[in-house]
Protein backbone atom coordinates (compact mmCIF):
# COMPACT_ATOMS: atom_id res chain seq x y z
CA UNK A 1 0.00 0.00 0.00
CA UNK A 2 2.72 2.16 1.04
CA UNK A 3 4.70 1.77 -2.58
CA UNK A 4 1.23 2.47 -4.52
CA UNK A 5 0.99 5.96 -2.45
CA UNK A 6 5.01 6.59 -3.65
CA UNK A 7 4.32 5.93 -7.12
CA UNK A 8 1.25 8.27 -7.05
CA UNK A 9 3.18 10.90 -5.44
CA UNK A 10 6.05 10.62 -7.89
CA UNK A 11 3.32 11.15 -11.08
CA UNK A 12 1.80 14.20 -9.10
CA UNK A 13 4.88 15.48 -8.57
CA UNK A 14 6.48 14.73 -12.20
CA UNK A 15 7.18 18.57 -14.20
CA UNK A 16 5.17 16.49 -17.08
CA UNK A 17 1.53 16.86 -15.29
CA UNK A 18 0.62 20.40 -14.81
CA UNK A 19 -2.16 20.79 -12.16
CA UNK A 20 -5.82 21.00 -13.56
CA UNK A 21 -6.23 24.68 -13.39
CA UNK A 22 -3.01 25.44 -15.94
CA UNK A 23 -3.70 22.81 -18.30
CA UNK A 24 -4.48 24.82 -21.94
CA UNK A 25 -7.87 24.11 -23.10
CA UNK A 26 -8.32 23.13 -26.77
CA UNK A 27 -11.22 25.10 -29.05
CA UNK A 28 -13.91 22.74 -29.35
CA UNK A 29 -13.99 23.51 -33.45
CA UNK A 30 -16.88 24.99 -35.54
CA UNK A 31 -20.04 23.07 -36.85
CA UNK A 32 -21.39 22.65 -32.88
CA UNK A 33 -25.01 21.81 -32.65
CA UNK A 34 -25.56 25.03 -30.11
CA UNK A 35 -24.21 27.41 -32.50
CA UNK A 36 -25.91 25.91 -35.57
CA UNK A 37 -29.15 25.88 -33.88
CA UNK A 38 -28.76 29.71 -32.90
CA UNK A 39 -27.76 30.93 -36.26
CA UNK A 40 -30.76 29.17 -38.03
CA UNK A 41 -33.16 30.56 -35.38
CA UNK A 42 -31.50 34.10 -35.94
CA UNK A 43 -31.81 33.70 -39.64
CA UNK A 44 -35.35 32.78 -39.24
CA UNK A 45 -35.96 35.75 -37.00
CA UNK A 46 -34.18 38.32 -39.21
CA UNK A 47 -36.45 37.40 -42.16
CA UNK A 48 -39.37 37.42 -40.17
CA UNK A 49 -38.47 40.75 -38.64
CA UNK A 50 -38.16 42.48 -42.44
CA UNK A 51 -40.71 40.82 -44.10
CA UNK A 52 -43.24 41.84 -41.11
CA UNK A 53 -41.38 45.39 -41.35
CA UNK A 54 -42.30 45.19 -45.08
CA UNK A 55 -45.92 44.80 -44.31
CA UNK A 56 -46.36 46.81 -41.45
CA UNK A 57 -44.98 49.93 -44.08
CA UNK A 58 -46.97 48.75 -46.82
CA UNK A 59 -50.13 49.07 -44.88
CA UNK A 60 -48.91 52.85 -43.74
CA UNK A 61 -49.13 53.40 -47.58
CA UNK A 62 -52.52 52.41 -47.71
CA UNK A 63 -53.65 53.82 -44.98
CA UNK A 64 -52.67 57.54 -45.88
CA UNK A 65 -50.30 57.37 -43.06
CA UNK A 66 -47.19 57.75 -45.17
CA UNK A 67 -47.29 59.51 -48.62
CA UNK A 68 -47.81 56.84 -51.22
CA UNK A 69 -44.65 58.87 -53.60
CA UNK A 70 -42.50 57.63 -56.12
CA UNK A 71 -40.18 59.37 -54.15
CA UNK A 72 -41.22 57.54 -50.69
CA UNK A 73 -41.61 54.34 -52.45
CA UNK A 74 -38.09 54.57 -53.86
CA UNK A 75 -36.50 55.30 -50.42
CA UNK A 76 -38.70 52.45 -48.62
CA UNK A 77 -37.25 50.17 -51.19
CA UNK A 78 -33.61 51.31 -50.75
CA UNK A 79 -34.22 50.74 -46.35
CA UNK A 80 -35.66 47.64 -46.88
CA UNK A 81 -33.32 45.95 -49.52
CA UNK A 82 -30.11 46.52 -47.36
CA UNK A 83 -32.59 45.49 -44.39
CA UNK A 84 -33.03 42.22 -46.28
CA UNK A 85 -28.83 42.06 -46.36
CA UNK A 86 -28.07 42.77 -43.15
CA UNK A 87 -30.48 41.67 -40.46
CA UNK A 88 -30.37 37.80 -41.44
CA UNK A 89 -26.77 37.42 -40.79
CA UNK A 90 -26.52 40.11 -37.95
CA UNK A 91 -29.25 38.14 -35.73
CA UNK A 92 -28.04 34.76 -36.49
CA UNK A 93 -24.15 35.69 -35.25
CA UNK A 94 -25.63 37.50 -32.20
CA UNK A 95 -27.45 34.76 -31.30
CA UNK A 96 -24.41 32.65 -32.27
CA UNK A 97 -22.36 34.40 -30.21
CA UNK A 98 -24.18 34.18 -27.22
CA UNK A 99 -24.70 30.14 -27.70
CA UNK A 100 -21.21 29.71 -28.95
CA UNK A 101 -19.00 26.86 -27.41
CA UNK A 102 -15.89 28.10 -25.68
CA UNK A 103 -13.20 28.65 -25.87
CA UNK A 104 -14.10 30.34 -29.02
CA UNK A 105 -10.44 31.51 -30.48
CA UNK A 106 -12.45 33.49 -33.37
CA UNK A 107 -14.14 37.00 -33.37
CA UNK A 108 -17.17 38.32 -33.95
CA UNK A 109 -16.70 40.26 -36.88
CA UNK A 110 -14.83 37.17 -38.26
CA UNK A 111 -18.18 35.68 -38.04
CA UNK A 112 -20.32 38.76 -39.40
CA UNK A 113 -18.09 38.83 -42.51
CA UNK A 114 -18.29 35.29 -43.45
CA UNK A 115 -21.96 35.45 -42.55
CA UNK A 116 -22.56 38.39 -44.76
CA UNK A 117 -20.65 35.60 -47.84
CA UNK A 118 -22.79 33.41 -47.16
CA UNK A 119 -26.19 35.77 -47.12
CA UNK A 120 -24.44 36.65 -50.97
CA UNK A 121 -24.09 33.08 -51.91
CA UNK A 122 -27.47 32.73 -50.72
CA UNK A 123 -29.29 35.43 -52.69
CA UNK A 124 -27.21 34.72 -55.78
CA UNK A 125 -28.35 30.73 -55.64
CA UNK A 126 -32.30 32.08 -55.49
CA UNK A 127 -31.16 34.55 -58.48
CA UNK A 128 -29.58 31.87 -60.31
CA UNK A 129 -32.85 29.40 -59.57
CA UNK A 130 -35.59 32.06 -60.28
CA UNK A 131 -38.34 31.49 -60.21
CA UNK A 132 -38.06 29.42 -57.29
CA UNK A 133 -37.03 31.34 -54.93
CA UNK A 134 -37.63 29.69 -51.89
CA UNK A 135 -34.38 28.03 -52.30
CA UNK A 136 -33.11 31.47 -50.92
CA UNK A 137 -34.37 30.37 -47.26
CA UNK A 138 -32.76 27.09 -46.79
CA UNK A 139 -29.41 28.54 -49.16
CA UNK A 140 -29.49 31.21 -46.12
CA UNK A 141 -29.81 28.69 -42.99
CA UNK A 142 -26.67 26.52 -44.15
CA UNK A 143 -24.60 29.37 -45.68
CA UNK A 144 -25.02 31.75 -43.23
CA UNK A 145 -24.76 28.77 -39.98
CA UNK A 146 -21.43 27.76 -41.95
CA UNK A 147 -20.28 31.21 -41.94
CA UNK A 148 -20.99 32.33 -38.26
CA UNK A 149 -19.69 28.91 -36.96
CA UNK A 150 -16.45 29.26 -38.91
CA UNK A 151 -15.79 33.06 -37.73
CA UNK A 152 -16.40 32.05 -34.19
CA UNK A 153 -13.33 29.45 -33.93
CA UNK A 154 -11.20 30.72 -36.64
CA UNK A 155 -8.28 31.82 -35.30
CA UNK A 156 -5.23 29.91 -33.00
CA UNK A 157 -7.38 27.41 -31.69
CA UNK A 158 -5.67 27.12 -29.03
CA UNK A 159 -5.77 29.03 -25.10
CA UNK A 160 -4.30 28.36 -21.99
CA UNK A 161 -7.18 28.76 -18.93
CA UNK A 162 -5.81 30.17 -15.78
CA UNK A 163 -2.42 30.71 -16.82
CA UNK A 164 -0.01 32.30 -14.18
CA UNK A 165 1.58 35.59 -15.43
CA UNK A 166 5.16 35.22 -17.00
CA UNK A 167 6.98 36.60 -13.69
CA UNK A 168 5.19 34.01 -11.60
CA UNK A 169 6.71 31.14 -13.62
CA UNK A 170 10.57 32.10 -12.98
CA UNK A 171 12.61 30.69 -10.52
CA UNK A 172 13.76 33.02 -7.50
CA UNK A 173 17.64 33.38 -7.94
CA UNK A 174 19.33 32.11 -4.64
CA UNK A 175 19.85 35.03 -2.91
CA UNK A 176 22.39 33.85 -0.06
CA UNK A 177 24.46 32.63 -3.08
CA UNK A 178 24.64 35.58 -4.92
CA UNK A 179 24.86 37.89 -1.99
CA UNK A 180 28.30 35.17 -1.13
CA UNK A 181 29.88 35.88 -4.38
CA UNK A 182 29.41 39.56 -3.85
CA UNK A 183 31.30 39.32 -1.13
CA UNK A 184 34.33 36.77 -1.80
CA UNK A 185 37.45 39.05 -2.04
CA UNK A 186 39.52 39.07 -5.12
CA UNK A 187 42.89 38.76 -4.86
CA UNK A 188 44.94 39.57 -8.37
CA UNK A 189 48.12 38.08 -7.30
CA UNK A 190 48.34 34.79 -5.57
CA UNK A 191 51.77 35.40 -3.90
CA UNK A 192 50.37 38.68 -2.20
CA UNK A 193 47.94 36.64 -0.38
CA UNK A 194 48.62 36.47 3.09
CA UNK A 195 46.77 34.11 5.55
CA UNK A 196 45.43 35.03 8.53
CA UNK A 197 47.39 34.90 11.49
CA UNK A 198 51.06 35.34 9.44
CA UNK A 199 53.11 38.28 9.99
CA UNK A 200 54.21 39.74 6.65
CA UNK A 201 57.86 39.54 6.03
CA UNK A 202 59.82 42.63 6.69
CA UNK A 203 62.63 43.80 4.23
Amino acid sequence: MSALALVLHLALASPGLPPPGLAPRLDPGPFGGGELLASSVGVLAGDAAVVGGAYYTLRLFANGTLDPSAKNFRRTAYAFGTAAILVPPLTAVLLARWARAEPASGATWKALVLALVGQGAALAAGYALAPHYWVVLPAQVIAIGAGTTLGLHWGSGRRAAHAPPPDARREPADPGRSEGAARAPLCPDPALAIAPGVAPPRG
